[in-house]
């Protein structure tokens, strides 16, 4: 038994009487969504990136924002890439890119349509903001027909690819 030193009382042992409950503390929930972000626009004044966010945020889109020396970049999910690259467009950020162009680079290389950073050939998506690039068509195996990297049978013969 412990005792005041004072005045002689008896003391329970605190570390009998369990311990008084508290809340749980709550998880913290990630502000953003998790994923791989990948750089979509840089060298923005922070001005303009602060309005550029609000706009993607209003278009359901994350992003992260991220000083790049003197200026702001931000990122998006690789998903949401070709969504958030649109709203920069309609906001004269990046280029509009020209129909077809995606596909052009897929199988030439070249500046990405968005963004402007070296693709290589045969890319399927750019290395500096990940938009999704149409891979080159391949001709079907028996009739010869180009088919998208993702068809699995040709639209024209039927023939299942192998």
């Amino acid at each position: 038994m412990v005792q005041c030193i004072e005045c002689g009382t008896a003391l329970k042992d605190m570390l009998e009487d369990e311990a008084p409950e508290y809340d749980a503390p709550k998880p913290e929930e990630p502000l953003l969504p998790p994923g791989e972000y990948k750089p979509i626009v840089t060298d923005l004044a922070s001005a303009t990136a602060s309005r550029l966010v609000r706009k993607l945020a209003a278009g359901g889109i994350p992003v992260r924002v991220e000083a790049h020396g003197y200026t702001m970049r931000l990122l998006a999910r690789s998903e949401d890439a070709p969504a958030a690259l649109a709203i920069l467009a309609r906001e004269g950020v990046v280029p509009e890119p020209v129909e077809g162009s995606d596909k052009a680079v897929a199988a030439e290389g070249g500046p990405c349509p968005a963004c402007g950073a070296d693709v290589a050939v045969g890319s399927q998506q750019c290395p500096g903001c990940g938009l999704q690039l149409s891979a080159a068509e391949q001709p079907c195996e028996k009739c010869g027909e180009p088919l998208a990297p993702d068809e699995q049978a040709c639209p024209a013969c039927g023939y299942r690819q192998g």
